[in-house]
């Protein structure tokens, strides 16, 4: 288990530290880019079903398949939104743990909050991701001297605990913190 976090804490910093110096924009250039979004048509979605296919997601035809670029040993499913903001979902058969959906969110998020420098981990709010029971946690620091953000959802869907890691930079965070949490109600056994 901590072979499998301590490998996505090193993908996603290194992700995350390519993103960061390629994604400076000009004031006038985000304006441009602002106008543009107002104008255009409603963007479709699809839906992105995990390699083993257990479980899918359904996010905007923006994001894309990321397997290619993160490469997590874990991972059923990896997406990405250019360079903005990435999503990794990983199951795990809920008997290899002796812990409730409690004690595995915590579990979760003490092993990513170990590879982050000035770690601040928001309180573990309980929620429902559609009809199953979930955990939602955020946390914020440094890797590699850049500032980045992670949202955890850790839910219990069947006989498997899963979790959802959404992660950008701590300046897409404002913008793509909606977009993870209509992403994350998505979440659900691959419909036949």
């Amino acid at each position: 288990m901590k072979k499998s976090f301590l490998c996505l804490s090193l993908i996603l910093m290194m992700c995350l530290s390519f993103a960061a110096c390629g994604t400076s924009q000009s004031k006038e250039k985000a304006d441009e880019t602002a106008a543009l979004e107002t104008t255009q048509a409603p963007v479709k979605e699809k839906v992105f079903k995990t390699s083993d296919e257990r479980f899918q997601i359904t996010a905007n035809e923006d994001w894309s398949d990321a397997k290619d670029v993160l490469d997590i040993e874990d991972a059923t499913l990896s997406i990405a939104k250019n360079a903005e903001g990435y999503i990794a979902l990983i199951s795990e058969n809920k008997y290899n743990f002796s812990e409730k959906l409690s004690g595995y969110n915590k579990m979760v998020v003490k092993n990513m909050g170990k590879n982050i420098d000035e770690e601040k981990t928001s309180k573990s709010q309980e929620m429902k991701l559609g009809s199953y029971n979930a955990y939602k946690t955020m946390i914020a620091g440094k890797i590699d001297d850049v500032d980045q953000v992670y949202q955890i959802y850790c839910a219990e869907i069947n006989d498997r605990y899963v979790q959802l890691v959404c992660w950008s930079l701590e300046g897409n965070q404002k913008k793509l913190t909606e977009e993870f949490d209509k992403i994350a109600q998505t979440l659900s056994p691959v419909k036949d």
